[in-house]
């Protein structure tokens, strides 16, 4: 991946701006498994704390793939919007409620159950954007973007949690999930964006 293709690939109309939408849409996937964990820590044990990441990751695997198709058979726009807003509504529950653990498990599991597809998303737009040259370039960007993904995510979550407090992890979280979801439906190239009938077997 040279720089030179990166930057052709960037220059194309709409390209730079999928890629950031959909980074800050994912820096979830990377800081709320530490928001979740330093927050049940505090509110109840490390193994609660273990048991609702592990149950955000459960509905992360459920959701991801479900929305994805989808997404691919209608459109992703009111998908990735239903899936935020349930995703974020987990979120606040575990945040602002306070909620009996009986109810925190269930609230961990709609947050990753809902989190946007920008993945599966992104991945099938480049060959509306770029000629086929240039789209492997675009796949290799995104891999080294993903990277980047995995060392912001917890430090957002951390910084966050020292500036407000147990819940502000899960608080910084939710608007990131928010922020990117917006940006990246709004993107004229998303909405335009039609899935393709395939044959199922």
């Amino acid at each position: 991946m040279s720089s030179s293709g990166v930057l052709a690939v960037l220059r194309v109309a709409q390209v730079a701006r999928v890629l950031a939408a959909s980074t800050v849409g994912r820096i979830p996937l990377a800081s709320s498994p530490v928001a979740l964990l330093l927050f049940a820590r505090e509110r109840w044990s490390i193994g609660v704390a273990g048991l609702l990441v592990a149950v955000y990751t459960i509905g992360l695997a459920a959701g991801g793939p479900m929305l994805a198709r989808i997404a691919d058979r209608w459109r992703q726009p009111p998908v990735m919007l239903a899936g935020v807003a349930v995703s974020t509504a987990g979120f606040l529950a575990l945040a602002a409620g306070h909620p009996p653990l009986g109810l925190a498990v269930p609230a961990a599991l709609l947050a990753g159950a809902g989190a946007p597809p920008f993945e599966s998303g992104l991945r099938v737009l480049w060959r509306d954007l770029l000629p086929e040259s240039r789209v492997h370039t675009a796949y290799s960007l995104d891999i080294a973007v993903q990277e980047l993904i995995f060392i912001v995510g917890p430090l957002v979550s951390v910084a966050a949690i020292g500036a407000g407090g147990p819940a502000a992890g899960l608080y910084a979280t939710a608007a990131l999930q928010v922020l990117g979801t917006a940006w990246f439906v709004t993107t004229p190239a998303v909405r335009r964006w039609r899935g393709v009938a395939a044959e199922r077997h």
